[in-house]
């Protein structure tokens, strides 16, 4: 024998345990632009905003920066993260975040939504956008 002590390694510090749950839950809300969510409103052709809640709720998708001010107001807050802007709606219920992609013609569209509830939980993007009418008092 060489004299060295065997210790067996004790599991992963609760530090590495938490850090490792918390990135699983940021990847699970992740999707691509083009991917689409079993609850997310359909595509919408570009046009104006009227045009966009014809026939049931409203639609986002699709959607021009002047339409989407008509549909849903005012955002609460813009970021720019190269090549997107988002776009951040908030009502009393849920937390709406629009991204807005440049097309080639250098016109910019929503091309992908993403809402969740006061608990930072996944929620039904279509109430979402039905409440934050509500609150900012547009048509619905």
């Amino acid at each position: 024998m060489s004299g060295r002590i065997f210790v067996p390694r004790p599991w992963p510090g609760p530090h590495i345990i938490a850090t490792g749950i918390l990135l699983a839950g940021m990847l699970s809300g992740c999707q691509s632009p083009g991917s689409t969510a079993g609850d997310e409103i359909a595509n919408a052709p570009a046009g104006t905003a009227a045009k966009a809640g014809l026939g049931g709720p409203p639609k986002v998708l699709g959607l021009e920066p002047r339409d989407v001010e008509l549909l849903l107001g005012q955002p609460k807050l813009v970021r720019r993260d190269d090549p997107a802007e988002v776009w951040q709606y908030r009502s009393p219920a849920c937390v709406l975040d629009v991204f807005l992609y440049p097309e080639a013609t250098g016109a910019q569209q929503v091309r992908y939504l993403e809402a969740r509830n006061m608990a930072a939980e996944p929620a039904r993007t279509e109430d979402c956008v039905n409440d934050i009418r509500r609150t900012n008092r547009l048509p619905t």
